[in-house]
């Protein structure tokens, strides 16, 4: 268990294990990225608003 959560989160991974294509890989990844930047963004004027 330790070592399977040792070098990345387990949802990513399995993101990219059940992806297998490069571009699903890629458009899963940006998906990902923009959710964690557009979640941060609001998070934070949220709390400074």
């Amino acid at each position: 268990m330790a070592g399977y959560v040792h070098t990345e989160p387990p949802l990513v991974g399995h993101d990219i294990e059940v992806a297998g294509a490069i571009t699903s890989e890629d458009a899963g990844f940006y998906v990902i990225m923009i959710s964690a930047i557009l979640f941060m963004i609001a998070a934070l004027t949220g709390h400074l608003a």
